[in-house]
């Protein structure tokens, strides 16, 4: 597949959020590797990594089941950072 990518707003408090992040995917056994500047999970047949920009956090999706179209994927993921990279 080739890759695609989902651009979010970056959340004020980073910190607390990549917490959240990193508690979410280990709770969903999602091997990960999250830090303030990049990083990159794998799980249930999907892969990807982020980049984390001044105002932006980049989300490129390396792989996915054949079967789920992309455009499922990219809802999903806007779904999941409206969850979880809120400020709160």
């Amino acid at each position: 597949m080739k890759p695609f990518t989902v651009t979010v707003g970056k959340p004020k408090n980073l910190q607390k959020t990549l917490a959240r992040a990193k508690q979410e995917a280990s709770s969903r056994n999602i091997k990960h590797e999250l830090y303030e500047s990049h990083g990159h999970a794998s799980g249930y047949k999907f892969e990807g990594n982020y980049m984390v920009h001044p105002s932006s956090v980049v989300i490129t999706v390396t792989k996915k089941p054949a079967l789920i179209p992309m455009s499922v994927v990219e809802k999903e993921i806007v779904k999941f950072c409206a969850r979880y990279l809120r400020d709160e």
